[in-house]
Formats: C-alpha cells, structure tokens, sequence
C-alpha cells in the first residue's frame, strides 16, 4: 500500500509530484511499485523524492506520522499499524494496474547448491507448501504466531490482510514482467536491455523443470 498521514491534503496518485515518500530500501520493490504507480497516472518517478528509512517498516509509521515525508510504502502488518495507531490513510493499493499479481519475492538457490543437494531443496518445497496450507486453513494460530514474533497487538492481528508465500512451478512469464519494470525504471542498468528484452536474462535464471 502507499500511504498518507491522517489530514493529509493529498487525495490522488497525481498530487504525489515533487512530494517525499519512505521507502524501506533504495532501489527496492517498493521504489519499483510506486514508479510503476506513478507512471501509470502521467507522473515520472523523477518527480517525486524517494527517501530511505533505515530503520525499515517497523520505523516507518510512525516516521509518517511525525512528518518525515508525505506518504510512505508500507506492507502488512504495518499498513495496519499505520491505520490503527496512527490514523493513517490508504492511498493507492499497489496490486492493481500495470502491477496486479507482481511476483515481489521468491525463493533462490546457486544452481551448484540445488545440484548438489536435491532432495534438501524438495524438503523446502514442501515445507513452504504445508506452512502456505496452514496458513490458509487456520487463522487463529497464525495471528497467535505472529503476535508473538513480531510483536502485534490482537487489534492489528484480528484485521490485517495476510501475507501469502509464493508456492507452485515458477512462471517465467511472471518474472520477465519484473526485469522488464526494474528496467523500465532503472534499477537494471541498461547494460542489459538486450538480455531483458530478449527474455534470456530471466531465462537463465530458471530452473528447468522449476
């Protein structure tokens, strides 16, 4: 999500330009989503400010609420902690557009490692396979879990919308349209314009039968 601070004027993607939005790190898949956003509505990145928080999501609502910047990329929990301690407003769901149903994180090993150790990466698989089936099928026991590891009151538990861990073959299809935007908005350099274009840069990096 990209967010503002309660009383916010700003009420369009379009009223972002020459404003200041947190990010949780530079050239991450946060700046990449806003860009894509902001692109999407005649807006250039260029025209914006993103600013790094180091101190990453958990600092970031409340950096918002003290003014350090005019909106900020969250995810979950924290779009919920920015919503029910702060009064923070949503401003732009960030899955929807150029970027519904963007693959933003993944699982990688060097193709040495997976070659060596094959029947260790299945037992991965299948562990992130039973932990997704889980999480699906039993909410209590996740918002218990999550309460204990990240420190969330039963308040932010009970509505925030959560986190699913990508599970099934790997769609190449899906990836190219990430290198394709990460070089759309320069975080890959154009030193590989041809490879991207070309599909071969995304192909090499999947494995058969993956």
């Amino acid at each position: 999500m990209l967010v503002t601070p309660t009383g916010s004027s700003i009420r369009t993607v379009p009223e972002l330009a020459s404003k200041k939005i947190g990010v949780n790190g530079t050239n991450s898949i946060g700046t990449l989503l806003v860009s894509a956003l902001l692109a999407e509505h005649g807006i250039s990145p260029r025209k914006v400010h993103f600013v790094t928080d180091q101190g990453g999501f958990p600092a970031m609502p409340g950096q918002l609420s003290d003014g350090a910047w005019n909106a900020a990329f969250l995810a979950e929990p924290y779009v919920t902690v920015a919503a029910e301690q702060y009064g923070e407003q949503e401003l732009a769901d960030l899955d929807q557009g150029a970027t519904l149903n963007f693959p933003i994180d993944g699982y990688v090993a060097t193709q040495a490692w997976a070659e060596k150790n094959p029947a260790t990466a299945a037992a991965f698989v299948r562990a992130i396979e039973a932990g997704q089936a889980l999480a699906n099928s039993d909410r209590p026991d996740i918002e218990a879990a999550m309460a204990q590891s990240d420190k969330l009151s039963s308040q932010v538990t009970a509505v925030m919308a959560l986190p699913g861990f990508p599970i099934g073959p790997v769609d190449q299809t899906r990836i190219q349209r990430v290198a394709a935007a990460m070089l759309q908005f320069g975080v890959l350099g154009t030193e590989y314009s041809s490879e991207v274009e070309q599909g071969t840069l995304v192909a090499s990096m999947v494995a058969h039968g993956s």
